[in-house]
């Protein structure tokens, strides 16, 4: 068991049981990192908590978080509305 902290509401539990958001520095996007595929990039957990999901449902939030980790500008990074709306539902 490979245990991650979710960025919104700090609780450690298994990486599986986490949504995992993956800025891919290659592409410069967001992309949320599926079980059955690997990206590879600087990512954030989050647990399946809706008030987590929503903390970082703002574009503007999420773009900071990766452009300050990955010391680029915040306008290199594209982010897709439909994954705002994944990570709400």
């Amino acid at each position: 068991m490979v245990f991650r902290q979710c960025a919104g509401c700090k609780i450690n539990d298994d990486r599986n049981n986490l949504i995992r958001i993956t800025f891919a520095k290659i592409k410069g996007q967001i992309v949320i990192n599926k079980a059955d595929r690997f990206i590879f990039g600087r990512s954030l957990y989050l647990c399946k908590d809706i008030k987590c999901r929503r903390l970082f449902a703002n574009p503007k939030k999420m773009k900071h978080y990766f452009a300050s980790r990955q010391k680029i500008a915040v306008g290199e990074i594209n982010l897709d509305d439909n994954i705002i709306e994944e990570i709400i539902k």
